[in-house]
């Protein structure tokens, strides 16, 4: 079996003089098909590099979510990087998903190990990171959207990208074209308004799990207020072309959508509500395949948990 991790293309560059010093900390664990390796929250100082078969990383079910199938790790891979950096608690469960056969470096191994060979521990804190950037981002779609086939979040999961603000940076101006639908995964993001006569406002603030700029997408307007990291954050982006393929078309996932506008016009509305003025909005679709009369009624149905709402269209 040593000479199989010897052949491990991250370990390759490792002497071998050296691995005398490495052995006597590494043990071999061999897993039949749907064998558990670690729990999600389960505390873990141990690194795993797999020798053969396939390891199926998922979230485990909660009250509002179903078991989900995060990623896999085959050959050459390594499991349980997040725990062994952090000595914290695993982010996912670990499960083979055939006959498997791991190499097992326990956090003074794999200390050894990194000193041996700093890109180990490289890869190890890029791998950490991509498990729990997707880890963030489906716990942000479950708390958005609600359940949804392996087919819409695998897709979602593909065609997302993640994109980093320093304090002070903007996510887009009032007046921009739009570009996409946003999901805020960590920081805050103020929304602000300009009025006419060069006066702003800040009219509320985005943090995790919310949407931005849905509205303006769904209407094809420009973009309607301002937003800025307050501080440093992280945004999922799903471009026009893709939030129509994976959104507009499926009911139960914009009703979500829905849901966010009414909130943010709520807010938006309470102090022109409060001087008795009228509050109104305009749906233009992007294009004859929007169900524009999906859209309203699902509208319709969330102001009137708030506010009376009246709907005319080009025949009223």
């Amino acid at each position: 079996m040593l000479d199989t991790l010897k052949d491990i293309p991250l370990l390759k560059k490792i002497e071998p003089s050296r691995w005398a010093v490495l052995e006597p900390y590494i043990t071999y664990h061999e897993l039949v098909a749907e064998q558990t390796l670690f729990e999600c929250g389960q505390k873990s100082r141990s690194l795993y590099v797999v020798l053969k078969g396939q390891l199926n990383l998922y979230l485990p079910a909660t009250t509002t979510r179903r078991e989900v199938l995060v990623d896999q790790r085959h050959y050459g891979d390594t499991a349980g990087d997040f725990a062994v950096l952090n000595g914290g608690e695993h982010l996912v469960t670990s499960r083979a998903a055939t006959h498997t056969l791991l190499a097992r470096f326990p956090h003074g191994g794999f200390e050894k190990l990194a000193g041996l060979n700093p890109q180990i521990l490289s890869h190890a804190y890029e791998t950490a990171a991509l498990l729990s950037r997707r880890v963030l981002l489906i716990k942000s779609f479950f708390a958005l959207f609600g359940d949804m086939t392996d087919g819409t979040l695998s897709g979602l999961l593909k065609d997302t990208e993640i994109r980093h603000l320093r304090s002070g940076e903007e996510l887009f101006r009032q007046g921009d074209a739009t570009d996409g639908l946003y999901i805020v995964m960590a920081g805050r993001l103020p929304i602000v308004i300009e009025k006419s006569n060069g006066e702003t406002r800040t009219i509320g603030e985005a943090k995790a799990p919310q949407m931005v700029g849905e509205f303006s997408l769904i209407t094809g307007s420009t973009r309607a207020a301002t937003v800025f990291a307050s501080r440093e954050s992280m945004v999922a982006f799903l471009n026009k072309e893709k939030f129509e393929q994976y959104i507009l078309q499926k009911p139960h996932l914009l009703a979500s959508v829905s849901r966010m506008i009414v909130e943010r016009q709520n807010t938006v509305g309470r102090e022109i509500r409060k001087k008795g003025r009228l509050h109104h909005i305009a749906i233009v679709p992007l294009s004859q395949r929007i169900p524009l009369k999906r859209i309203i009624h699902l509208l319709k149905r969330e102001l009137r948990a708030s506010s009376s709402t009246f709907a005319i269209d080009s025949h009223q």
